[in-house]
């Protein structure tokens, strides 16, 4: 299978100046197919302008675009009720799915058992109460983690549930095999804070895929989630979705005042809010069927802003866009349709 990928490097705090050729999804030891687990065999496909892949899901110790692909589906069944969506996971191979909910904080997800590896999804913003928690913007310490601080209301949520749900993907199955963790927007946050709580405790996390994740939290929290899952943590942008880019770091708010973009008491604040890069491996979906891996986050996150604001000259935060593109570019389906594009670019149908 050929796909592009294309390094992104450049100057920026944080870049680097790697790149990926094109290339073949890397031939890992130990890596396990699992070909049951695959797209052409999922049930409601968007209606994307491009073929289904013919691709299936991989056990592999870096990141794999056909997995990252079947993962990115496997998402939209959280939308799902629960026998639906076990009829969907029977289809690929997967013995048992279980679901969890929280009785207030909307907190969702379904934990299903293959006879390779466990599978945890959690289910994105839905509800009046997340929608809230989501616009907690100041950062609260992170217990354990000294200095580290997190999204206040992400990382609320998730301390006063991760200890059951810890237990209960042990108990269908996360004791004995590796555990695979996906998500969408918030719950692409709850993935990868349960998927280091997991590996802290001493699990065996497999991969951890991210799709359109909100910003965590200091370096110091990015610090900690390296060493326990960065190697095997993939976070997938679309270009032009907001979402992964609130809130801006530190220092791309302070040079957005600097090129008069922010008034200088908001760039201020915003760097006063303590975010920074993100752990793991960022990978970038942009137009044109290209996945940018080793992209420069400082240049990505600069290039989106000042597209933003150039486009809103007369508005100091630009909400008025931010609220009209959010719908649209941050839907996972929109994140598939794109991601299919890549395949139509490499030739492959």
């Amino acid at each position: 299978m050929l796909l592009v990928l294309a390094g992104c490097g450049g100057g920026g705090s944080n870049g680097g100046n790697s790149s990926r050729a094109t290339t073949s999804p890397p031939d890992v030891e130990g890596s396990l197919p699992i070909p049951s687990f695959n797209a052409i065999s999922f049930d409601t496909h968007p209606e994307c302008a491009n073929e289904t892949p013919e691709v299936s899901f991989t056990l592999t110790e870096s990141f794999d675009v056909d997995s990252a692909y079947v993962a990115l589906l496997a998402t939209l069944l959280i939308e799902d009720e629960i026998e639906a969506a076990r009829k969907q996971f029977s289809k690929w191979g997967f013995s048992s799915v279980n679901v969890w909910n929280h009785s207030w904080n909307g907190m969702r997800l379904y934990v299903a058992e293959h006879d390779e590896f466990v599978f945890v999804i959690f289910r994105g913003t839905t509800t009046a109460i997340e929608y809230a928690s989501n616009a907690m913007f100041l950062t609260t310490p992170t217990e354990g983690y000294a200095e580290g601080r997190a999204h206040a209301g992400i990382w609320n949520t998730f301390k006063t549930s991760r200890s059951e749900i810890h237990q209960m993907i042990n108990d269908i199955g996360g004791s004995e095999k590796p555990v695979v963790f996906a998500g969408h927007s918030r719950g692409a946050a709850f993935s990868t804070l349960q998927a280091a709580y997991f590996a802290e405790q001493g699990g065996d996390v497999a991969s951890v895929y991210s799709f359109a994740q909100p910003r965590l939290g200091n370096s110091v929290l990015a610090t900690r989630l390296n060493g326990l899952i960065g190697d095997r943590y993939y976070r997938m942008k679309y270009e032009l979705d907001v979402t992964p880019q609130v809130a801006p770091t530190g220092d791309a708010a302070l040079q957005l005042y600097e090129e008069g973009y922010l008034p200088l008491w908001l760039g201020e604040e915003i760097a006063n809010l303590g975010y920074d890069y993100d752990a793991g491996e960022m990978v970038m979906l942009s137009g044109l069927g290209v996945l940018h891996l080793d992209a420069n986050p400082y240049e990505w996150q600069m290039a989106f802003w000042r597209d933003l604001f150039d486009s809103n000259p007369n508005l100091i935060w630009s909400l008025p866009a931010i609220i009209k593109s959010f719908p649209v570019n941050h839907n996972p389906r929109i994140y598939i349709c794109r991601l299919s594009e890549t395949y139509q670019y490499a030739g492959q149908k």
